[in-house]
């Protein structure tokens, strides 16, 4: 019965909180107006919305960096794969890519700007248990010393640097 009620309370949150699992967003990753055998310069990449996350993490995921040259037929395959790489990490809900052209000189540079919403890291697990064999052994005495209560804390990406801390002896659900 313990375990049984364990599994059902891990799944709590995900059942009432429907809003907050990873969802696909459109992006505006789309090549600027120009041909596609033209090349970008990615001129600077702006983040916002990382409030605990790590600049690195999330340059680590990315297909591109500042300064990069990429052309034109290739530009929206590496916006894509860049915002399935930070939706993968588990640590976004939303990852919006938009693109801000600048002309300088006849070389067309571009602005990245990700939006992320990050999701919640740090989730409480109630454990509520029976120490009888089954319930209905312990509703025959209603002795609330045989019953296990407590909770612990679940806190993913613990410095911003997506690791996780979990209580000292707690093995998971």
């Amino acid at each position: 019965m313990g375990k049984i009620f364990r599994i059902i309370l891990l799944f709590i949150p995900w059942i009432l909180m429907p809003g907050m699992h990873a969802q696909t967003m459109n992006t505006s990753d789309s090549i600027p107006d120009a041909s596609l055998d033209q090349s970008f310069i990615i001129n600077k990449i702006t983040l916002h919305g990382n409030k605990v996350t790590k600049n690195f993490i999330i340059y680590r995921e990315m297909e591109f960096g500042a300064g990069d040259s990429i052309r034109g037929n290739e530009l929206n395959t590496k916006l894509r794969k860049t915002r399935e790489n930070l939706l993968n990490t588990s640590l976004f809900n939303f990852v919006t890519i938009r693109l801000d052209t600048v002309d300088i000189n006849h070389y067309v540079k571009l602005d990245v700007n990700i939006e992320l919403v990050e999701r919640w890291y740090i989730w409480p697990f109630p454990i509520f248990e029976f120490a009888d064999r089954n319930f209905n052994a312990w509703l025959k005495t209603k002795d609330f010393s045989k019953v296990n209560y407590g909770g612990y804390l679940v806190w993913d990406n613990f410095r911003g640097r997506k690791e996780k801390a979990h209580p000292a002896g707690a093995h998971g659900l």
